[in-house]
């Protein structure tokens, strides 16, 4: 399966997201949601959830590539990110430093949320 090439290519630490750019974005981002959904289209063995999840860390690790980025922000928050702790915050800003604008925005509404409630 392309997930479990995609894993092994990281894992040798070989550039895989360009062989993504080379492909038209209607063929990526299907790809990418079928790989979401997968959990819940059909049961799954050991071996695939593994292959799935480690797909997602892979990547998650890899937001600073556009078309990754563009496919994977669709199904995580920004806000969760405030979980991270502040060393992975800043190397996440450095890679990509337009998130880092899109993060003073959600930590301004953040802050200001918390001292209405209190």
């Amino acid at each position: 399966s392309i997930v479990m090439m995609v894993n092994e290519k990281f894992r040798e630490n070989v550039p895989i997201w360009d062989v993504f750019h080379a492909r038209n974005e209607e063929h990526i981002v299907p790809f990418f949601a079928r790989v979401f959904g997968l959990g819940s289209e059909k049961e799954m063995t050991l071996v695939e959830k593994i292959s799935q999840v480690l797909f997602l860390i892979n990547c998650y690790s890899s937001l600073e590539d556009q078309k990754v980025r563009s496919c994977c922000m669709k199904y995580i928050s920004l806000p969760m990110w405030k979980h991270l702790s502040k060393t992975r915050l800043r190397e996440n800003f450095h890679r990509t430093p337009k998130l880092q604008a899109v993060w003073k925005v959600i930590e301004s509404k953040h802050t200001a949320a918390e001292s209405d409630f209190f």
